[in-house]
């Protein structure tokens, strides 16, 4: 039952958290309203065509809902009004504000990996630039280990690892009667909460929302998050950790870490994984942040630049003491960190770049719908010969349940075209800042590797409309273009280039001092 665009949809958050008192819905401080944010966002969002093959009649009538969101919301302001008033130098205070621990004791720091965190495939096996990256960086100040959760419904084919994990199984059942009052009791406060939103939307937005298939993908979710607690919070305590990080963890996995990590007074990080932008249920339009805050989201968010930190504290109130977040920039794989297999296929990509007059790197989604769609094939065929199209398939396209275009789909399809001024296999491969440092121009649908792309200076043209909503001051700013047509598409490569400047700490996308990720990381494990 999707129904709105990604705006659409945070925009009716807020006003369900204006609407309704979302935090008296929690049992022992821990508020069931994070969980619900999530659910909501995998039942009625869509994120790419809400009215796409839909009667005119259902058109019409999410476009009356959507016009009456977009009302309701213009009189619900953020903690502050415009993005571009942020001062980022507060930003920078509160980073150097906190004070490093000073202590002689060796702090104990875990960091969760997850199958999808491992994208960059080694001789010595794969390997996680979210967490990886901040391992290695760690291992020289504290005590660091690494562990995966097993998840039952995700199949860990992507053994081995650059660096080996402890593998933790949870437990669906519970383990003492306590826990299974504190579920009952947590799944009666969902029950009620969805209640209040089916009826609010119902009455006051014209949604029908049906309490069932929430009821029952909440209370999933739900048991899911207090398995990984459950198994976790042993691990923890038996090692002493100090301080958890994690990448992506706005679902049941981050929310049992997060869980764990809290009942025990451990600090719990979540590490960016890709673009934030000004509408994401996970970071962005939140109204109502308790003050003691959600024990189910990280304390923590370390972000790559200033301008993803932007989007978040737009809605974390200034005086807020619990939920915090510094900017830890991101490491840049290059060519210096590559083993010998990856230098011999780095080395092939250039020979084969240098015959090209340009250079155009597309990088796919990890769904069919936005891979190889026809604009895209219409334009790769119809630009000059001379371009070389460096085509990325995504790093889980073809992992689990996703269908996107894998390197060998990619290659039958351009055939079926006739196409042949493309490489798949290598530009897949390698990891993405190596490619990128070949490429003269980025192409994609809308994918935040248009934030990697503004460290390379290299140009991005999106080509779905979807990126007018993720990518909004970028495009107006002229940091990136949209081009839907072929046509067009051709022309924004040929013509596109940066107005804005990416060498400026201070409006850098993504910081790569490493020096500095180190004192933000002695800034955090205290």
């Amino acid at each position: 039952m999707s129904f709105f665009r990604y705006d659409t949809f945070c925009k009716y958050l807020a006003i369900i958290e204006q609407s309704i008192d979302v935090n008296k819905y929690s049992v022992d401080r821990i508020h069931v309203w994070p969980i619900l944010r999530f659910v909501l966002c995998n039942l009625l969002q869509d994120d790419v065509e809400p009215n796409k093959e839909k009667n005119s009649k259902i058109k019409n009538t999410l476009n009356r809902v959507a016009n009456s969101i977009h009302h309701k919301f213009d009189s619900i302001k953020p903690n502050i009004d415009l993005i571009d008033q942020i001062d980022t130098s507060l930003l920078t205070r509160r980073n150097k504000g906190i004070i490093e621990d000073k202590s002689n004791k060796k702090k104990t720091v875990l960091f969760i990996g997850r199958t999808d965190d491992y994208t960059v495939e080694q001789e010595s096996g794969w390997y996680s630039p979210i967490i990886d990256s901040w391992y290695e960086i760690a291992q020289n100040e504290y005590s660091v280990l690494k562990a995966e959760i097993f998840e039952g419904q995700v199949a860990l084919d992507l053994s081995p690892r650059v660096i080996p994990p402890v593998l933790i199984h949870p437990s669906l059942t519970f383990t003492t009667p306590k826990d299974e009052l504190l579920f009952e009791s947590l799944r009666e406060k969902l029950r009620l909460l969805i209640e209040a939103i089916s009826r609010f939307s119902t009455e006051e937005l014209g949604i029908n929302i049906k309490p069932e298939p929430v009821q029952q993908n909440a209370e999933s979710v739900l048991l899911s998050a207090m398995s990984i607690r459950n198994c976790l919070k042993p691990f923890l305590t038996k090692l002493d950790v100090n301080t958890v990080m994690m990448g992506c963890s706005y679902y049941y996995l981050g929310y049992g870490v997060h869980w764990a990590a809290a009942e025990l007074s451990v600090t719990s990080v979540e590490l960016q994984h890709g673009a934030i932008g000004g509408h994401h249920f996970g970071y962005t339009h939140c109204t109502s942040i308790p003050s003691s805050g959600y024990i189910l989201l990280p304390k923590v968010l370390n972000l790559w630049g200033i301008e993803s930190a932007k989007y978040v504290l737009r809605w974390l109130p200034q005086d807020h003491k619990y939920h915090r977040v510094v900017i830890g920039g991101k490491t840049l794989l290059t060519e210096q960190m590559l083993d010998h297999r990856s230098v011999s296929k780095l080395q092939e990509l250039k020979q084969q770049a240098c015959l090209y007059q340009k250079v155009i790197l597309v990088s796919l989604s990890g769904r069919e719908y936005v891979s190889l769609t026809e604009n895209l094939i219409v334009a790769i065929r119809d630009s000059p010969k001379d371009w070389l199209w460096l085509i990325r398939s995504h790093p889980l396209a073809q992992r689990m349940s996703r269908d996107g275009h894998d390197p060998l789909r990619v290659q039958q399809i351009l055939t079926e075209f006739g196409i042949n001024n493309y490489e798949v296999d290598n530009t897949t491969f390698l990891p993405l800042d190596t490619v990128l440092a070949l490429s003269d121009h980025h192409v994609t649908h809308f994918s935040s590797v248009y934030l990697e792309a503004t460290v390379h200076a290299v140009p991005t043209t999106f080509i779905h409309p979807t990126a007018e909503t993720l990518f909004k001051k970028q495009i107006e700013t002229g940091s990136a273009n949209l081009a839907v047509d072929p046509k067009q598409i051709i022309e924004s490569i040929k013509n596109f280039t940066l107005r804005a400047v990416f060498n400026d700490p201070n409006n850098n996308e993504i910081n790569t001092d490493k020096g500095w990720r180190i004192k933000v990381l002695k800034s955090i494990i205290k």
